[in-house]
Formats: C-alpha cells, structure tokens, sequence
C-alpha cells in the first residue's frame, strides 16, 4: 500500500474511515496506520473530529464542503444545533440557550469560534465552518445596521450624530447584562417592570417551601432539598420513584443569563456506573431538558471516561 492510493481513494470516495480506506486497498494494518499518521503530519489529508462508532472520517484539503454529509452521524440535538448554525450563517452565543452554547463546543467540524473584543470586553461568536471569518464579521455588521435601522424612529429626541460614528460591530456587542438578560417582558415599560421583579420571585420562593411536606421526609430526600435551597433551585415537580432511593425533579435555576430548566435525576446508592446515567439521561432527553444527576454515592472511574466521553447534556454533583 502507498500514499498516492490512499489519496486517490479519498479524491474519488469522499471523507472515509481506516476500514472502508483498509477494505479497498488491503495491506498490513499497522503499515496502513503509520502511512495515515504521516499524510495527517503532513497535511496532505485531514481528519474529523467527528467519529463513526470509534473511527474518525480521513478527507482531502478541499473536501470540507463534503463533511456536511457526516451531520447525520451526529446526536439529533447536536444535528439540530449544526442546522441552526447553517441557517444563521453566524449566532452569538449569549443569545441562546445553554442547550445551544454546549452542544457548539461538541460539533467542532462544523461550529468555529470567533472571539471579537470590545470595550466591554471580549465576546463569543460562532460561525459555521463554511463561512469565512471575513463573511461573518461583514454579516454581524449588516445584523447591527439593521438593528439600528428599526430603533431609529422610536429614539426621536437622540441627537443624529450622538451614535453613528460608533464601530457597527461594537454596538452589537454593548450592555451584555441587558442583553443575557433579556426576554419579552423586558419589552414592557419601566414601571411594569419593576412590577414583575417584585412580584415573580416570591411565588417561586414560595413554590419551594411549600413542596417539601408532598414527598416523604427521609434522610436522602432532606439532602436534595437542601443542596437545592443552598443553591437557590426552584423546584417545579417532584416524584419518587422508590423510597429514598430514587428521585426525579423538574427544577429552575435562576441565573444571570435567566432561568435555566434542568430534569434533576438524586440517586441514593454507594457506587454507580453508565448505566444509571443512561437512565438519568434519557429521561432528560425526553423532556428536551439537561440532565442534573445529584447523587451521595461515586461513579467508577471506567464508568466517567464513558459519560464524560459520550453523555453528552449532563452534569454529575455529589451530595
């Protein structure tokens, strides 16, 4: 086996595994493996990071547009995250949901960042991988004339040239806590405003009390509540699944980029392994929620390679 088959193969097939590359082309196994290494050294082919089964896809420089066709072997979240992503040409992350921001960081063929500093600081953009940085920059700009276009008529008393020697990019970018912050009721006047905030944080408050005394008060039980009253979790539903042993909650976490919803899955038990996260986890899944897995107990270290590696939307806490 030499280098030019490998990269004929590849010029006519597309993005291939070793094995399709290996059963077309036969040769030891270990002298095909050292022949990848060194066209991939060499950057005479590239590599993905994304993998089918254990094996990543070997491509040509130039065939980039050809990996859109490897979506399908990505997560459904994740797929719909790189469809967002070709869409919109380019997004902000502090613009979407938490779901969103993680799931770009697990699809790096196809999401690639972009850090634009400002006054403010520096800010996070995304783009997707077959739009140039060039391309991306110049559609933020549009974006912001557009934006400036529509808030125009309403600021009549702003003098015309207060703000329009302004970076495009820039204004884009300003007042981040307004921006994270923001949702429809921030549309309403001021008044009204100051009237949710006073108004909506006592009924969660109280939402949280007030459900304690429905479930069975037992030593475990008495440990989630209290991990969720240190950190300020709002509990929207509770269910036990057997005596305190195992607990589902639908909870809310205020936070400085707004209320985040978790399906919050307390398993009381010593050691665990993948398997009680893979149930954690499709429960999640199936309420389109993140996954909190609180436990008192430890995961084997075989068992974390494997949730860190492919349990993608979880987080473990232990009690």
């Amino acid at each position: 086996m030499d280098k030019e088959k490998i990269m004929v193969f590849l010029r006519n097939k597309g993005p291939s595994v070793p094995n399709d590359i290996k059963k077309a082309l036969g040769g030891d196994t270990i002298i095909f493996g050292a022949i990848l290494s060194e066209l991939i050294s060499r950057g005479q082919i590239k590599i993905t990071k994304l993998k089918m089964g254990s094996s990543p896809f070997y491509y040509l420089p130039g065939q980039e547009q050809s990996i859109e066709r490897l979506v399908t072997y990505l997560n459904p979240k994740d797929q719909e995250t790189v469809r967002l992503l070709r869409e919109q040409k380019v997004i902000r992350e502090s613009e979407h949901s938490l779901f969103v921001r993680l799931s770009l960081r697990n699809i790096p063929d196809f999401a690639k960042e972009m850090m634009i500093q400002t006054k403010e600081g520096p800010y996070r953009f995304w783009r997707y991988y077959l739009i140039s940085q060039e391309e991306a920059l110049k559609i933020i700009n549009e974006r912001q004339q557009a934006k400036a276009q529509e808030k125009k008529p309403i600021d009549e008393t702003k003098p015309a040239n207060e703000s329009d020697d302004k970076p495009k990019i820039d204004k884009k970018i300003k007042e981040p806590k307004d921006e994270i912050n923001s949702n429809d009721e921030q549309k309403i006047p001021e008044v009204k405003n100051k009237e949710v905030k006073k108004e909506t944080p006592e009924p969660e408050k109280q939402q949280l009390l007030n459900i304690k005394p429905s479930l069975e008060k037992t030593p475990f039980y008495e440990l989630i509540i209290n991990y969720f009253e240190k950190n300020k979790i709002i509990i929207l539903h509770e269910q036990q699944l057997s005596k305190d042993r195992e607990y589902i909650f639908k909870i809310k976490l205020p936070t400085m980029i707004g209320d985040l919803e978790f399906l919050a899955y307390a398993r009381n038990k010593k050691k665990l392994n993948e398997t009680d996260a893979a149930l954690a986890l499709l429960k999640a899944k199936n309420e389109d929620l993140q996954c909190l897995f609180l436990t008192n107990g430890d995961f084997t270290k075989k068992s974390l390679q494997i949730i860190n590696k492919e349990y993608k939307g979880m987080i473990i806490k232990k009690l």
